[in-house]
């Protein structure tokens, strides 16, 4: 399981692969020693390098929406799954715009601005943790934009291009 981890203007990539024994971890791509147990239905607590946080959700806070607590205080943090964050309405209605799913750099763009794209079909190839990622197109439509270029350095969140 992947999920980014947006926390006090910071956001970091999580991995937890619960299958393994012991269970693994890693923290933007490097090994984390980790100890996460669930203390009821609304309170997680996290043993990380030896430090302790405890995450619990407030009552009507929206999905992924979270309160940390720990040794520098409470924070309120956001977890989002970098697959549902590929997309965000913007402009003009019907036009979306393709953000990063994580941060990464772009290698390079499978499509120019002006082709037909099919939904699900890859526009760019973005590198992270050493490991090349196909972003797709979230709808059929024509690439109106590129809007990063070749080589660039992203932010998870970035604006990648334009699809109407």
């Amino acid at each position: 399981m992947r999920r980014l981890v947006a926390i006090a203007g910071h956001t970091f990539a999580v991995e937890l692969d619960l299958a393994s024994e012991p269970p693994v971890a890693r923290l933007d791509g490097e090994p984390a020693d980790a100890d996460l147990r669930r203390v009821d239905a609304r309170t997680v607590s996290l043993l990380v390098a030896g430090r302790a946080y405890t995450f619990y959700l407030e009552p009507g806070e929206a999905p992924g929406q979270l309160h940390v607590g720990g040794s520098a205080g409470n924070a309120s943090a956001s977890i989002t799954d970098p697959r549902r964050q590929r997309r965000e309405p913007e402009g003009e209605a019907g036009t979306l715009r393709l953000t990063a799913p994580m941060a990464g750099r772009v290698v390079r763009w499978l499509a120019a601005p002006g082709d037909e794209l099919a939904a699900g079909q890859a526009v760019l190839v973005l590198e992270a943790m050493k490991m090349q990622n196909e972003v797709r197109s979230p709808k059929a439509g024509r690439l109106s934009a590129c809007l990063a270029a070749a080589g660039e350095a992203v932010a998870p969140g970035a604006a990648l291009a334009e699809i109407e």
